[in-house]
């Protein structure tokens, strides 16, 4: 509906990739105020920025249920990690995902290999991970494009077409 534009952080560092969490309450976020970039998160109407990850971390979204916490470090080949969104105890759940191309929904994970360019579902109830297609076309590196629809029934990618200097 419009409205009155409210700046979430003030840090002098690089912040990117905000999301939602799923109540509504905060927004997470990666930012390098640190020195290396951990997943921050603040309180969506405003206030002072909590650090949530310790071990490093750029992006982030919430579990559907809003429980756990799915993030990845940064660096390609970094994988996907998994944790309460209480800040305990993160573990390493997935090799493959590309930064900036995976997403979750209450069904799984779905992301695009580092690797070999397919796009992949990862199920979160029986932790089994398959193929769903390969992509054919260019990723564009450094710029995101990757989210599920909500049923779960339609992927968007950004593949870069061409490159002209």
């Amino acid at each position: 509906t419009g409205g009155k534009v409210t700046r979430l952080t003030h840090e002098q560092s690089q912040d990117v990739r905000p999301s939602w969490s799923r109540d509504g309450r905060w927004i997470y976020f990666g930012s390098n105020r640190t020195g290396r970039y951990e997943v921050w998160k603040v309180p969506s109407t405003g206030g002072a920025a909590l650090q949530v990850t310790r071990q490093g971390g750029r992006e982030a979204l919430e579990s559907a249920d809003g429980k756990f916490l799915y993030f990845s470090k940064g660096g390609e080949g970094s994988g996907l990690w998994k944790m309460p969104v209480d800040g305990k105890d993160a573990v390493k759940i997935l090799e493959e995902p590309r930064q900036g191309y995976w997403d979750v929904n209450e069904r799984g994970i779905y992301f695009l290999a580092y690797s070999t360019g397919a796009i992949k579902f990862h199920d979160l109830d029986n932790n089994r991970t398959t193929d769903i297609m390969t992509v054919e076309g260019e990723v564009p590196w450094g710029i995101p494009g990757f989210s599920v629809s909500p049923d779960g029934r339609q992927i968007l990618l950004s593949l870069m077409d061409r490159f002209e200097k």
